[in-house]
């Protein structure tokens, strides 16, 4: 939309007059449409120009003329007047007029004229009740009182002298601001004053007044302009409503809504809890039918086939089986220590115990406990110590951390192949320090690598020498090193290796 279309739309949809007219030759070059709300068309006016003064307040025509001719290069001509509608009816309207263009024997003038008979009709109304009611006025259940331009108090009812412990006598002629108003209330009310005696109004504006014995109380004050009868100047008359009450409720319903939140908050650590306690019990009952049933079966097999055969096997081949069995007991045993970390982790009752730890020492413990299962897989499992030497200590609870590491260490060796290589070392930044365990192993495929550590995630995978698992050892590694405040990463690709890093923050006292 064109500038010019937007100001027409604009003038055409507003419910004030705006005008255009020649000067002296009183041609109409523009009139809006709201023209109606006074009975005629824009046919008509432009036909007639001299509707709109015939219309105005005869003792206002000249006046208005006379002082846009002293004024041509000054502020706009501001004044209220009343209007006669084609019907015959009296409406007040506040009129502005200002020069549009300024050539000799030519003037172009501009204006808006906007209704506001239902503000007189209620300024005068409110002005004969205050007169007829001058007990009501004193005792009414809302504050009032009136300020002179500058400020200073010239009116007050008894209600609000109530309020504040105050005389008449001790507060008439003194500044309202500096003498009710708190600090940050001067401000607020320094800033509208101006804007109520330039606009005529201000409302909703929200104040703490100070009483006479130095309380404080919350009121809503909505302010008008009028012109006072004997002096001439302009006043402004403000209604005050106390809203203790309101702010008390406000702020009970603030406390309601809080307690809701920390009780909704609750019902979900409740419900995520009940839904971490369901997909224990499914994943429990899917280890026992069949990652524990499995290796079981196979291993009672073993022992009878070996307990049938024995005087006819010979010593290789019982140490084979023999072999068999201890290597089914040791997957058995992993699916347990899974199951046990699984169900401590989900006990909310679990405390840590962390313990200001020396990296070193800690983590060569762990390799040396996964030398073995990697000589049996002719894996190289190498530590490098050196990088570990000099990392500062962190707080650790040593048995959970290093059964996550173990994890790690002992995943690394299922998923190598033989004459592969897994190494464990350090990384050592200003804040943190990082334990990685790094092999060159089949990797780890792109949808199962996405939701790795997802406690709500059980993906099983068969080890390079037919290892089985449960397939929960990661999430529970996820687990163990958020509750030590570390974090944990992965990088893998297939075919090329696995990556893992535990990050743990350095205590403050070393950093």
């Amino acid at each position: 939309m064109s500038k010019k279309s937007f100001i027409k739309t604009f003038l055409e949809s507003h419910d004030d007059i705006f005008f255009i007219v020649d000067y002296p030759k009183l041609s109409c070059a523009y009139i809006s449409p709201s023209i109606r709300y006074i009975g005629y068309s824009t046919e008509e006016v432009y036909a007639d120009p001299s509707i709109l003064f015939e219309a105005l307040e005869v003792s206002k025509r000249s006046l208005m003329w006379n002082q846009l001719l002293d004024n041509i290069d000054k502020a706009p001509i501001n004044f209220e007047c009343t209007l006669k509608t084609r019907m015959g009816e009296e409406r007040w309207y506040s009129n502005s007029i200002f020069l549009v263009n300024h050539k000799k024997n030519n003037l172009k003038l501009g204006g808006v004229m906007r209704d506001i008979t239902k503000q007189k009709k209620a300024e005068a109304e409110f002005e004969q009740l205050s007169l007829k009611h001058e007990g009501f006025y004193n005792n009414a259940p809302n504050g009032y009182h009136s300020l002179d331009e500058n400020g200073f108090l010239v009116r007050i009812n008894n209600t609000e002298l109530n309020w504040l412990g105050y005389t008449a006598n001790e507060v008439l002629g003194k500044n309202y601001a500096e003498k009710m108003l708190t600090v940050k209330s001067q401000e607020v009310f320094g800033k509208a004053l101006p804007k109520l005696l330039e606009n005529g109004e201000v409302k909703e504006l929200q104040l703490r007044i100070i009483r006479k014995d130095g309380s404080k109380f919350p009121c809503l004050v909505n302010s008008s302009t009028f012109k006072d009868n004997l002096s001439g100047k302009i006043m402004t008359r403000s209604i005050l409503t106390d809203i203790t009450e309101v702010e008390r409720r406000k702020e009970k319903l603030g406390q309601t809504q809080r307690e809701l939140k920390a009780l909704n908050t609750e019902l979900i650590e409740v419900n995520q809890k009940l839904d971490r306690l369901n997909f224990t019990k499914d994943v429990l009952l899917k280890i026992i039918s069949h990652d524990l049933r499995n290796p079981l079966i196979t291993l009672n097999m073993m022992a009878e086939l070996l307990q049938e055969k024995y005087h006819e096997l010979d010593t290789v081949s019982t140490n084979k089986y023999l072999n068999h069995i201890r290597e089914t007991s040791k997957q058995i045993n992993q699916i347990l220590q899974d199951i046990i970390s699984m169900v401590s982790l989900d006990n909310s009752n679990i405390r840590f115990q962390l313990t200001k730890t020396p990296l070193n020492p800690f983590i060569k413990n762990i390799v040396s406990n996964n030398l073995k299962n990697a000589e049996s897989k002719n894996i190289k499992l190498e530590f490098l110590e050196n990088t570990c030497l000099n990392s500062p200590q962190v707080n650790i609870d040593t048995l959970w951390l290093g059964r996550a590491l173990d994890n790690l260490i002992s995943n690394a060796i299922k998923f190598t192949e033989a004459n592969g290589n897994v190494k464990v070392y350090c990384k050592t930044s200003i804040n943190k320090v990082s334990i990685i365990v790094n092999d060159d192993g089949i990797g780890i495929p792109n949808d199962i690598l996405q939701n790795l550590f997802d406690n709500f995630f059980v993906q099983s995978r068969i080890g390079t020498n037919g290892e089985i698992g449960t397939g929960l050892g990661l999430s529970i590694v996820k687990q163990i090193v958020d509750m030590q405040h570390g974090q944990i990463y992965v990088e893998s690709l297939v075919g090329k290796g696995s990556k893992f890093e535990i990050i743990l923050p350095i205590s403050s006292d070393q950093k």
